[in-house]
């Protein structure tokens, strides 16, 4: 539980047996777990903002990420997900952190998988959302001790509001968790031919600020075959959008926005050809890289990579947004002193 708010905070087949190479050039990822294995991961993240030649850094993390076989049948797994050593550069997430390991102690995310590894639910979405929901005002009490004015009455209110909404939003809880953990398991499931690429297009969140509307983009998967070998298989994703994308994105919003306004739909093409007019030299682009390499015996992930750019010009400036996240095994070391 620990974890929980802090996630929210840094806001996308039959058989039982292992990860294998196939004999028709085929990559099988499965899962071959066995009931009480664990295991560690060390898990950092990091944003940073590139201004013209000026990069800084945002927000940084790092924590070990736990996770537990706790039970299992013939066609699924459910696995505990816990975490330890959580440090943020950020004070206040430090601060909520100490309440949480103090006060509500540390319950695992609960994530049910079919036999391959695949995720089919998180068990415990409700009871993990109320508990976070309970950290509205502890969370509203240090954001007060720790701003430099005392907030008046509406202001506080509205923040609380604000907080509630955020916290007790299964959505926003099931979205943090799959971005995480969900990305560990996301080739699980998949029989992916050597050297061949998978291409096609998804609905991807909007990166253009106050539009909600979808947006598609260009994805592409494929097994990196000089990675790849009878030890582990590596997976990688491409996805990608494109300014006429976001464009196409702002002007389906402006659409929905006036037809609800003006039902008889007279003001719809005026307001479209304004908002061309303003979007037209948009320059807002979007790219995602992720890799995961998989092992073949067990079909444990042993590291993930995971970077976004979201890059455009302001006032013909390069602006630039960079997230980071890096997943990786913790190798016991079995070795002894003599």
């Amino acid at each position: 539980m620990k974890k929980l708010l802090l996630l929210i905070s840094l806001i996308v087949m039959g058989i039982s047996a292992a990860a294998q190479m196939m004999p028709d050039s085929t990559v099988q990822f499965c899962s071959y777990w066995t009931l009480g294995e664990k295991q560690a991961y060390n898990l950092s993240t990091s944003e940073y903002r590139v201004s013209g030649s000026d990069t800084t850094l945002v927000k940084s993390s790092t924590e070990i990420m736990i996770i537990e076989v706790l039970a299992q049948t013939d066609t699924t797994y459910q696995l505990g997900v816990t975490y330890e050593d959580v440090y943020y550069s950020d004070p206040e997430m430090n601060l909520m952190y100490r309440y949480m390991n103090e006060n509500l102690g540390d319950i695992p995310i609960l994530i049910t998988t079919n036999q391959f590894g695949s995720i089919k639910s998180i068990d415990n979405l409700g009871e993990l959302t109320a508990l976070q929901l309970s950290l509205a005002d502890p969370l509203l009490k240090i954001m007060e001790k720790d701003s430099a004015e005392k907030l008046d009455k509406a202001t506080r209110k509205a923040l609380r509001e604000y907080l509630t909404k955020l916290l007790g939003s299964p959505e926003l809880m099931q979205k943090a968790i799959l971005e995480e953990v969900g990305r560990m398991f996301g080739f699980h499931g998949n029989r992916l031919d050597l050297g061949q690429e998978y291409s096609g297009q998804i609905q991807v969140e909007s990166i253009l600020p106050g539009v909600d509307t979808p947006v598609t983009a260009n994805t592409t998967i494929w097994v990196d075959t000089e990675l790849t070998d009878e030890y582990s298989a590596v997976g990688r994703i491409f996805t990608s959008i494109k300014k006429e994308d976001v464009i196409e994105c702002a002007i389906e919003t402006v659409k929905a926005t006036i037809a609800a306004a003006s039902p008889s739909g007279t003001d719809i093409e005026e307001a479209v050809k304004e908002a061309e007019a303003q979007l037209k030299d948009l320059d807002l682009n979007m790219e995602e890289y992720t890799t995961c390499e998989v092992h073949m015996n067990t079909g444990w992930p042993l590291n993930l990579y995971y970077d976004k750019y979201i890059y455009g010009n302001t006032d013909g400036e390069h602006q630039e947004k960079i997230q980071n996240i890096s997943i990786e095994i913790i190798i016991p070391d079995n070795s002894t002193e003599e």
